[in-house]
């Protein structure tokens, strides 16, 4: 009896052991990472920075139909300037980033427009500017329904980085 009752109580042991350890791995470093990450960079969910900018403007915004990648997590902030930056990560493979902004009133978007950039087309007939910025990061500057809208990424990260890729994701956008 005495025998039974220690292994039941070892076999509880065990179980206390193993369910702490998987409990531990399930909250992983990454996870630990981007929580911090998140609270550093005072970011809300997609959800809750869409509404506050929507009800700041008094008008819908539309978003990407199409994206660089699928995401597994995605944020949102309302800047300093009042403009809407919005943060896409996929963190299971390899690390990919994709931060676009959405400025009001359109006209704030002349002021990432340089005589350097090539002008595009978008299919609605809107003008966008494509940039190759420094060394790595590619970006596009236009504007659609009122709004001005600044997508980009690394090209290391992400090959739809590109002309034809950036140009895909802003004609996605309705």
């Amino acid at each position: 009896m005495i025998k039974q009752g220690l292994s039941i109580f070892l076999l509880a042991i065990m179980v206390i052991a193993i369910s702490s350890v998987t409990m531990i791995q399930a909250q992983s470093f990454t996870d630990k990472e981007i929580d911090e990450f998140v609270k550093v960079n005072k970011y809300k969910t997609v959800k809750e920075a869409l509404d506050i900018f929507e009800k700041r403007i008094n008008q819908k915004v539309s978003l990407p139909a199409k994206l660089p990648f699928k995401p597994t997590h995605y944020f949102g902030k309302i800047t300093e300037n009042g403009d809407l930056q919005l943060h896409y990560m996929n963190v299971e493979e390899k690390h990919e980033d994709f931060i676009f902004y959405i400025l009001y009133p359109d006209t704030k978007v002349d002021e990432h427009i340089s005589s350097e950039d090539k002008v595009l087309t978008l299919d609605d007939g809107s003008k966008a500017y494509y940039r190759l910025n420094s060394v790595y990061p590619r970006s596009l500057a236009f504007k659609k329904n009122g709004l001005g809208y600044l997508i980009g990424g690394n090209p290391n990260q992400n090959g739809k980085y590109n002309v034809e890729g950036l140009l895909e994701i802003a004609n996605s956008i309705q």
